[in-house]
């Protein structure tokens, strides 16, 4: 198994090196250990949610999916938005009983304002189905 340091795993995660230590002593990182001073960190980690955000509600969809991987609810997308996700097993996929009924998708936007990274890449979805 190969491991990271608090400073690499800090830079991966977009946070300061001093909050992935305090997230080792606080055990938040399965797999880590100490040797000597440093932090021992698995290098396939991922960054452990922000346990200080309680109540969340999502605005945009490219929310929905960073909300999921932390265990904060469920979330229904379209298979293609989660599919590398589930490839990594960051996401369950979970199967219903019953069959969705087919249905027509349409999306309206504002061409003069820029989509957000879901959106862009549910409006491919869109396009390529076609």
């Amino acid at each position: 198994m190969e491991f990271m340091t608090a400073s690499q795993a800090a830079k991966l995660w977009n946070i300061s090196q001093r909050r992935v230590q305090v997230l080792c002593a606080e055990g938040r990182i399965p797999g880590v250990f100490k040797l000597g001073d440093a932090w021992a960190i698995p290098a396939n980690s991922s960054k452990p949610c922000d346990s200080r955000l309680k109540h969340t509600e999502t605005a945009t969809t490219d929310q929905i999916l960073p909300l999921v991987k932390c265990e904060l609810g469920l979330a229904f997308l379209p298979e293609p938005m989660a599919r590398e996700s589930i490839r990594k097993r960051e996401i369950v996929q979970i199967s219903l009983k019953e069959n969705i009924p087919e249905r027509n998708i349409c999306m309206v936007y504002d061409w003069q304002h820029p989509l957000n990274s879901a959106a862009r890449q549910l409006k491919k979805i869109i396009l390529e189905s076609k």
